[in-house]
């Protein structure tokens, strides 16, 4: 992709693919369909959540993260504990409508994933940011807005992310 005259992304058929540290990063991978519709997290073709996480997990296992343990199930297991805190507040309380507490400690979470990503970039490793891209967690979090049962969902898909990771062979750190 290259900026055209008049500032807006084209397609170079020649340049399809960044190089970065010998993996392929295509910029297609980084606008994945997945969203909320409803209440749930669907992908394409109205994939539940089970399916979409398993779709991403397949890519990151395709890019070879997983095989060369540049992505673990540790790192993995780390954003979703910072989101399990979040969802236990949410589980003891019945309100339909989340606290300005819980959307701030919402909002630290995507600061959090933002930056675990950056780490990694930092160090030449794209894996967390491919997953973290690909998995679309932190665009997610603006749709969740105030809703206690997209968060729940949230969180599921986020189990469901970790669970395909290891069954798909994830290492521990």
């Amino acid at each position: 992709m290259n900026y055209n005259t008049n500032g807006r992304f084209q397609k170079n058929t020649s340049q399809n693919h960044m190089q970065n540290n010998g993996s392929n990063r295509n910029f297609e991978d980084y606008k994945p369909n997945i969203h909320f519709k409803n209440d749930e997290i669907v992908g394409d073709n109205n994939k539940n959540y089970v399916d979409v996480a398993k779709d991403v997990v397949e890519k990151l296992n395709n890019k070879g993260y997983i095989k060369e343990e540049k992505l673990t199930t540790s790192k993995i297991r780390s954003i979703m504990s910072m989101i399990a805190e979040i969802y236990k507040l949410v589980i003891m309380n019945t309100e339909q409508k989340l606290s300005s507490e819980i959307i701030s400690k919402l909002q630290y979470f995507k600061i959090r994933c933002l930056y675990e990503a950056g780490r990694g970039v930092a160090e030449k490793n794209y894996a967390v940011k491919d997953f973290i891209d690909s998995s679309n967690i932190v665009e997610l979090i603006k749709e969740i807005a105030d809703s206690r049962k997209k968060l729940i969902n949230y969180y599921h898909y986020i189990e469901a992310l970790v669970a395909w990771f290891k069954y798909s062979g994830g290492k521990e750190n």
